[in-house]
Protein backbone atom coordinates (compact mmCIF):
# COMPACT_ATOMS: atom_id res chain seq x y z
CA UNK A 1 0.00 0.00 0.00
CA UNK A 2 1.31 3.50 -1.28
CA UNK A 3 2.27 6.05 1.73
CA UNK A 4 -0.62 8.33 2.55
CA UNK A 5 0.87 12.21 1.65
CA UNK A 6 -2.07 14.38 3.00
CA UNK A 7 -2.45 14.31 6.61
CA UNK A 8 -4.95 16.15 9.02
CA UNK A 9 -3.81 19.08 11.35
CA UNK A 10 -4.98 16.89 14.08
CA UNK A 11 -2.88 14.11 12.92
CA UNK A 12 -0.11 16.44 12.20
CA UNK A 13 -0.26 18.11 15.87
CA UNK A 14 -0.58 14.46 17.71
CA UNK A 15 2.62 13.17 16.16
CA UNK A 16 4.68 16.31 17.11
CA UNK A 17 3.36 15.74 20.60
CA UNK A 18 3.83 12.74 20.63
CA UNK A 19 7.29 12.88 19.33
CA UNK A 20 8.17 16.06 22.05
CA UNK A 21 6.86 13.77 25.15
CA UNK A 22 9.45 10.79 23.71
CA UNK A 23 11.83 13.34 23.84
CA UNK A 24 11.15 14.87 27.41
CA UNK A 25 11.27 11.04 28.53
CA UNK A 26 14.49 10.19 27.13
CA UNK A 27 15.98 13.57 27.91
CA UNK A 28 18.51 11.96 30.05
CA UNK A 29 20.16 9.97 26.61
CA UNK A 30 19.34 13.17 24.80
CA UNK A 31 21.00 15.53 26.82
CA UNK A 32 23.63 13.51 29.00
CA UNK A 33 24.00 15.56 32.31
CA UNK A 34 22.30 18.73 30.61
CA UNK A 35 19.37 20.34 32.34
CA UNK A 36 16.63 20.44 29.79
CA UNK A 37 13.35 22.69 29.78
CA UNK A 38 10.34 22.05 27.46
CA UNK A 39 11.60 24.08 25.05
CA UNK A 40 14.38 21.93 23.87
CA UNK A 41 12.46 19.30 22.77
CA UNK A 42 11.87 21.27 20.09
CA UNK A 43 15.26 20.71 18.70
CA UNK A 44 15.27 19.02 15.26
CA UNK A 45 19.02 17.71 15.95
CA UNK A 46 17.67 15.91 19.07
CA UNK A 47 14.72 14.77 17.69
CA UNK A 48 17.13 13.57 14.68
CA UNK A 49 19.54 11.76 17.62
CA UNK A 50 16.18 10.02 18.84
CA UNK A 51 15.24 8.49 15.62
CA UNK A 52 19.45 7.42 14.80
CA UNK A 53 19.40 9.60 12.20
CA UNK A 54 22.63 12.03 11.19
CA UNK A 55 21.43 15.69 11.13
CA UNK A 56 23.42 18.01 9.49
CA UNK A 57 23.73 22.34 8.34
CA UNK A 58 25.83 23.00 5.71
CA UNK A 59 25.59 22.99 1.41
CA UNK A 60 22.57 20.87 0.40
CA UNK A 61 23.43 20.26 -3.11
CA UNK A 62 21.04 19.02 -6.02
CA UNK A 63 22.80 18.12 -8.92
CA UNK A 64 18.94 16.75 -10.46
CA UNK A 65 17.65 20.67 -10.22
CA UNK A 66 16.55 22.46 -13.95
CA UNK A 67 20.11 24.05 -14.75
CA UNK A 68 20.14 25.49 -10.90
CA UNK A 69 16.62 27.10 -11.07
CA UNK A 70 16.04 25.63 -7.69
CA UNK A 71 17.40 25.97 -4.12
CA UNK A 72 17.75 23.20 -2.23
CA UNK A 73 15.92 23.99 1.23
CA UNK A 74 16.74 20.38 2.55
CA UNK A 75 16.14 16.76 2.52
CA UNK A 76 15.88 13.71 4.02
CA UNK A 77 17.68 10.11 2.37
CA UNK A 78 16.23 7.37 5.08
CA UNK A 79 18.79 5.18 2.88
CA UNK A 80 21.47 6.73 4.65
CA UNK A 81 19.31 7.84 7.94
CA UNK A 82 20.34 11.47 7.15
CA UNK A 83 18.56 15.13 7.68
CA UNK A 84 20.15 17.86 6.00
CA UNK A 85 19.47 21.13 6.05
CA UNK A 86 20.86 24.35 3.96
CA UNK A 87 22.54 26.64 6.61
CA UNK A 88 22.54 29.46 4.02
CA UNK A 89 18.88 30.85 5.57
CA UNK A 90 18.11 32.69 8.56
CA UNK A 91 17.74 30.32 11.88
CA UNK A 92 13.89 30.62 11.58
CA UNK A 93 13.79 28.81 7.97
CA UNK A 94 16.29 26.83 8.64
CA UNK A 95 14.59 25.36 11.56
CA UNK A 96 11.12 25.23 9.95
CA UNK A 97 13.03 23.19 7.27
CA UNK A 98 14.06 20.82 9.44
CA UNK A 99 11.06 20.21 11.14
CA UNK A 100 9.39 20.01 7.75
CA UNK A 101 11.62 16.97 7.01
CA UNK A 102 11.46 15.42 10.53
CA UNK A 103 7.88 15.59 9.57
CA UNK A 104 8.43 13.30 6.72
CA UNK A 105 10.24 11.03 8.82
CA UNK A 106 7.27 10.71 11.47
CA UNK A 107 4.35 10.74 8.96
CA UNK A 108 5.75 8.46 5.79
CA UNK A 109 7.93 5.77 6.38
CA UNK A 110 7.11 4.77 2.92
CA UNK A 111 9.14 8.08 1.63
CA UNK A 112 12.48 6.74 1.33
CA UNK A 113 14.66 10.19 0.06
CA UNK A 114 12.99 13.34 -0.17
CA UNK A 115 13.89 17.00 -1.13
CA UNK A 116 12.70 20.68 -0.93
CA UNK A 117 13.13 23.13 -3.03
Amino acid sequence: MASQLTTSFAEIEAKVRALHMEMWDTQVSLWPGERVTPLDVCDPEAAARLRRYEYREGLVDDAGSLAGRYELAGFIDRTRRLIAVADRFSPQIKLFTAAHELGHLELHPGLHHHRER
